[in-house]
């Protein structure tokens, strides 16, 4: 990935789903039964938080991190289909909805009135996050990225092949902006009413949300 002066890297974690607790990890981790709709789920997937500040018209959020979960669904023996379905059974456990199946903006966007949950289910892609200043992760399949309301993001380059799960937490619908000098401050306005979900996407009331975003 490369630097810019807006991104702050705050963790570098492997998040442990199971009983144990541990002292090396931030998180809290609870007996969790796995049933076949998760069987792909991965038990400790690496999990990273970064926070981005507002770069100029994009305001991102300073206060809540987005979180990049590294290869949460096994890949083995898996179709493109299999793995799109894993990520949408997962999510609808866990309240997120709104659901689709596409690719990514070519584009700087955001939304101020909802955070967004992208799950790579084929192929990979170049994201830069957090507006021109910001950087770029590269997914693949497996992969997954919480957007917190406000980052930007956009899709600067992609396999053939590259599509993605998209979902929100309840609550308003997702808007679209641009980083237009316009619409600010009312998107500022709107990221600070938008709630905090009740539950991580994938892994529920004891996953890496509840321990990065408070």
């Amino acid at each position: 990935m490369k630097a810019g002066s807006s991104f702050s890297l705050i963790s570098l974690r492997t998040f442990h789903h199971h009983h144990n607790h541990s002292s090396a990890i931030r998180l809290m981790s609870t007996t969790v039964t796995r049933t076949a709709t998760d069987a792909r789920l991965r038990a400790s997937p690496a999990v990273q938080a970064a926070k981005f500040d507002p770069d100029g018209d994009f305001p991102n959020n300073a206060r809540l991190p987005l979180l990049l979960y590294s290869q949460v669904l096994s890949l083995t023996d898996a179709e493109p289909t299999e793995l799109a379905s894993a990520f949408e059974s997962v999510l609808d456990r866990n309240g997120w909805g709104w659901g689709w199946r596409d690719g990514i903006y070519p584009y700087h966007h955001y939304h101020s009135t909802q955070h967004e949950f992208l799950g790579v289910y084929s192929g990979s892609c170049k994201v830069q996050l957090g507006g021109p200043n910001g950087v770029v992760f590269e997914v693949a399949a497996g992969d997954s990225i919480l957007i917190p309301a406000g980052v930007s993001h956009k899709n600067v380059g992609q396999s053939d092949d590259f599509f993605c799960v998209g979902a929100y937490p309840p609550g308003a619908e997702a808007d679209m902006n641009y980083g237009k000098p316009d619409e600010r401050p009312r998107v500022d306005v709107n990221i600070a009413k938008v709630p905090l979900p009740q539950r991580d996407p994938l892994y529920g009331d004891d996953g890496p949300l509840k321990s990065n975003w408070s």
